[in-house]
């Protein structure tokens, strides 16, 4: 099961790209970087400064021993480990993609900065959404088959889109003849 402090953390788009879209809007983006950067070490240098403790010592010398051995040549040479870097790189990529296009577009269709950073926050929300429901899901099936059927789903969904918007058009078309012809 994930750790809670991974579903809590999808919340931080929630907050911050709202708060980031009205800090924009009200002080422009230089102020808005500087507000986020005290705010950001306000919060974080004190937290540090009381949790993070000093690493103990090992006592004996054959705790290091006690350590599974992976050496990092052998997970370099592993097929296995490239296939899910490259995976999980992509799936970032393409979310942080999506998010600023996300915003770029309603902005361009007219809605404030504020609003566009809000929506786009949300997804956050559907994020933690979809951490619990994987997370309950695991309970049915294995991890990697769980990933792999989210990433399957994700691929066909984006490879949909460019025929959903296709279709689009046609039935614009088809509801300004039907209003042209009037009532039966």
């Amino acid at each position: 099961m994930a750790a809670p402090s991974s579903h809590v953390a999808g919340f931080a788009s929630s907050i911050f790209l709202p708060l980031t879209g009205y800090l924009v809007d009200q002080h422009g983006w230089r102020d808005a970087l500087l507000v986020l950067a005290a705010v950001h070490g306000l919060t974080t240098v004190p937290l540090h400064a009381l949790v993070l403790r000093q690493p103990r010592l090992a006592t004996t010398s054959d705790s290091r021993a006690q350590l599974p051995r992976l050496q990092l040549r052998v997970v370099l040479r592993d097929r296995g480990f490239w296939l899910l870097a490259t995976a999980f790189t992509a799936h970032a990529a393409a979310i942080a993609t999506f998010t600023i296009y996300l915003v770029a577009a309603l902005t361009s269709w007219g809605h404030s900065v504020a609003l566009a950073a809000a929506i786009a926050g949300l997804l956050g929300v559907l994020s933690v959404t979809g951490r619990l429901v994987t997370t309950a899901l695991q309970r049915r099936g294995s991890t990697t088959t769980i990933a792999a059927a989210v990433f399957a789903l994700q691929a066909l969904a984006a490879f949909l889109l460019p025929w959903r918007q296709r279709q689009r058009p046609a039935r614009a078309q088809a509801a300004a003849r039907a209003a042209r012809q009037g009532p039966p």
